[in-house]
Order: structure tokens, then C-alpha cells, then sequence
């Protein structure tokens, strides 16, 4: 699989520090929700569980909980950089 970056644009309280990171992992993206993805900021395992995924003009932003290792979860907002 091709490897993307996706930019987190927004946070909850609980994600805050991950708010204008970047993060990386394949691109086998499906346009339907509830599914896991894994996903990874620098050496840092993530979790994203979609719940949506919209497309606004050329733009593909992707919404939805993201989880770390220790279990801590919270809400976030993606746009598709690459």
C-alpha cells in the first residue's frame, strides 16, 4: 500500500496536543464508516475509528475517534495532505 499523511485540523479537549500534527499510513482509506485504521505520529501507534468521510471541492476530510496505546481516546477532524 502507498503510504499518505493526514494533517489533524480539529480536536476535542481530550486530543488537544494533536491538534496541526501530522500523520502517516496507508492509503486503503474506504469510503464507509466504522472501521479502524492504524495510523502513526512519529514513532506513536494510533487507532482512528472513521465515522465520516466528506469531500469538499478538492479537499477529503476524514472524522472520527482516534485512541493511543494507554487506551486515552477523543474525537478528531483530518484532512488528507498526500
Amino acid at each position: 500500500m502507498k503510504s499518505c499523511k493526514l494533517k489533524i485540523i480539529g480536536t476535542n479537549s481530550l486530543t488537544k496536543h494533536l491538534d496541526g500534527k501530522i500523520l502517516s499510513g496507508d492509503c486503503g482509506f474506504l469510503i464507509k464508516t466504522g472501521y479502524l485504521k492504524e495510523l502513526f505520529l512519529d514513532d506513536q501507534r494510533l487507532v482512528f475509528d472513521v465515522k465520516s468521510i466528506e469531500l469538499v471541492d478538492s479537499d477529503v476530510f476524514l472524522k472520527g475517534f482516534i485512541s493511543d496505546e494507554k487506551k486515552n481516546v477523543g474525537r478528531v477532524v483530518m484532512k488528507y495532505l498526500s
